[in-house]
Parts: structure tokens; C-alpha cells; sequence
């Protein structure tokens, strides 16, 4: 169990530590450096929670694997649809390797946490599942406004 919980907060680490790499390499622009470091807020808080409290590993970790992982789905599908739209876009490789290590820890990520054994009760479980994933949902739209 203990192997686990700490394969899923490296899951996590790398997660946040690509995404932030991400955005202070190849944004220029500051306000989009500051919106990758508030987008991966809650990921850092999922680590010293998870770090104390081991029963909450899968009920915290996955939401946020979830979100991170549909994100990266999102930001793939836009870059696909790109040259549709655009004539002279160049497909960002850097940042497609950097989202791609994103996708494989939240991957890695869910697997691992599901594997870890838990002792809360179900209840408790799901509101953790629901605050975990309504904080990351809302520091992710936040983190969009902040480069507006």
C-alpha cells in the first residue's frame, strides 16, 4: 500500500512539475507563467495531503488525475484542429512532449491509486472525490481568467 501511495505522489509531482516547466519555457508572456502556477495549486496541495494522510490517496488523487488527463485530451484535440483553421500554425512539439508526460503520470496516477486501500467510509470518500475535483475544476477556470 505504502508503494503505492507513493508512486501516486510521484504521479502527481511530475504531473506538476511538467505543467509548470510547461509554462514558464514557452510562454513569454507572465501572466501565462502565473496561470500555470495557480492551475497546479491544487496538485500541490494534493501531495502534502496525501503525504499525511494516506487514506485519502485514491479519493484525492483521482479526481485530479481525471481532470488533469481530460485537459490534456482537450489541448490535443485543439492542436489537431489547429491547421484547419490556421494556415501557418507549427505544431508546438516541446509543449506536445511536456503535455504528453502529463497524460502518462495522470495515467500512471489513477492506476496506482486505485490500488491503494483506504479506510474511510464511503461518504467520506465521495466528498473528498467531490472537493478535489470541484477545487481543481475551479482553479482551472481561474487560472483561464488570469490570462484574459
Amino acid at each position: 500500500m505504502l508503494a503505492n501511495q507513493n508512486r501516486v505522489l510521484s504521479c502527481l509531482a511530475v504531473l506538476g512539475a511538467a505543467w509548470t516547466i510547461m509554462g514558464i519555457l514557452y510562454h513569454a508572456n507572465t501572466d501565462l507563467v502565473v496561470r500555470h502556477f495557480i492551475q497546479v495549486l491544487p496538485v500541490c496541495v494534493a501531495v502534502i495531503v496525501i503525504k499525511n494522510r494516506s487514506g485519502w490517496t485514491s479519493s484525492v488523487g483521482v479526481p485530479l488525475f481525471l481532470v488533469w488527463l481530460a485537459g490534456i485530451f482537450t489541448l490535443w484535440n485543439s492542436w489537431r484542429r489547429m491547421p484547419e483553421t490556421h494556415s501557418d500554425f507549427i505544431f508546438p512539439t516541446e509543449e506536445a512532449i511536456l503535455s504528453g508526460i502529463v497524460a502518462l503520470s495522470a495515467g500512471f496516477g489513477i492506476f496506482f491509486a486505485t490500488r491503494v486501500v483506504s479506510d474511510l467510509r464511503l461518504g467520506n470518500r465521495l466528498v473528498l472525490f467531490g472537493t478535489a475535483l470541484f477545487l481543481q475544476l475551479i482553479v482551472l477556470a481561474l487560472g483561464a481568467l488570469v490570462a484574459l
